[in-house]
């Protein structure tokens, strides 16, 4: 009996630092999205860590034609966040890391609470 106290004792003691620790920050970030194309684009954010997609599910943000849009998402603090767009029914093309997160590219990713991108999507 003895034993089996020791042994639950240690469990949670090692244990103890997953309960005890903070909670990740919550921060946000705003993005700024702008388009001069005759085509409505969509577009997703992904979290590079795998934890979040905006706006979720299967849904996507929609940036009407010759428009600009923020879209403000509250995210982990220091994690970062890149975006992707591609045209709603237009070229085939994309922006960003595209519409299945698989494309390279440059400054489309950014730190949740550093900043707050602005972006015009272009050719």
């Amino acid at each position: 009996m003895r034993r089996v106290f020791y042994v639950m004792l240690l469990v949670l003691v090692g244990l103890a630092p997953a309960f005890l620790a903070p909670p990740a920050a919550a921060a946000e970030m705003t993005w700024t999205m702008s388009s001069g194309k005759p085509y409505q684009i969509n577009m997703k954010f992904w979290a590079k860590d795998g934890g979040r997609v905006w706006p979720g599910n299967n849904d996507v943000y929609v940036l009407p034609r010759h428009a600009t849009r923020t879209y403000t998402l509250t995210c982990r603090a220091g994690s970062t966040v890149c975006y992707g767009a591609w045209p709603d029914d237009g070229p085939a093309k994309h922006w960003g890391v595209g519409r299945s997160i698989n494309n390279a590219c440059t400054a489309c990713c950014f730190v949740c609470g550093q900043s707050n991108p602005s972006r015009n999507l272009v050719d």
